[in-house]
């Protein structure tokens, strides 16, 4: 995949500004509940990111599809990708992973990150200082992420890219094999048949 990839850039952005805030704040989960200025700007700044690739991604599937807040993408990418929700994701180093969709399983619902970090964030910063915590954090960089191989996979038909282009931080739990004439990284969705049928869940 050697299209260009304006959001996959921002996300790789975002995986560095976040390794960075590692230095002062140790990422195990007694810690999740820290808060900082810091956290804020990134989950602001991946938060609008997500609106922004959810968009691409729901009109990619249905032009007709409804823009505009959460619940319409969830439904449109829901409907194409069931298995949406499972995307899991580790950060090795450091023993961590995070399932950031994990509510649009059964239902319409804003992930916690999302609902109690960037809506308090957006809408009143000053008030909720709380908000912007560790973990809503690495939770919205990990969501772009999800949002991003799936709008690739889609658009592109492809879930492959130039091996420097890997992230470096946050790793998607199923990822495929890296190799073949051109040294390059690539993953598996969810939905895709060999994931499926890994799990033996039938989808």
């Amino acid at each position: 995949m050697r299209q260009n990839l304006p959001h996959w850039n921002y996300f790789r952005i975002l995986e560095k500004d976040l390794e960075q805030c590692f230095q002062y704040v140790d990422p195990v989960e007694s810690h999740f509940s820290v808060h900082s200025d810091q956290f804020s700007k990134l989950i602001l700044v991946a938060c609008s990111e997500i609106e922004n690739a959810l968009r691409s991604l729901s009109l990619a599937i249905d032009q007709k599809s409804r823009v505009g807040n959460l619940g319409s993408y969830r439904d449109t990418v829901i409907h194409q990708y069931p298995n949406f929700w499972r995307m899991k994701f580790s950060l090795p180093r450091y023993n961590l992973s995070f399932c950031p969709w994990m509510s649009w399983k059964t239902e319409n619902a804003s992930p916690d990150w999302w609902k109690e970090g960037y809506n308090k964030i957006k809408h009143d910063r000053v008030g909720n200082p709380g908000s912007a915590t560790l973990y809503a954090a690495i939770s919205s960089v990990s969501a772009l992420e999800a949002v991003l191989m799936h709008l690739y996979r889609f658009k592109y038909q492809a879930a492959r890219m130039p091996f420097e282009c890997a992230p470096h931080l946050i790793y998607p739990a199923e990822e495929g094999n890296m190799g073949g004439a051109e040294i390059s990284w690539s993953w598996e969705l969810p939905d895709d048949p060999l994931a499926v049928k890994k799990r033996g869940d039938g989808g």
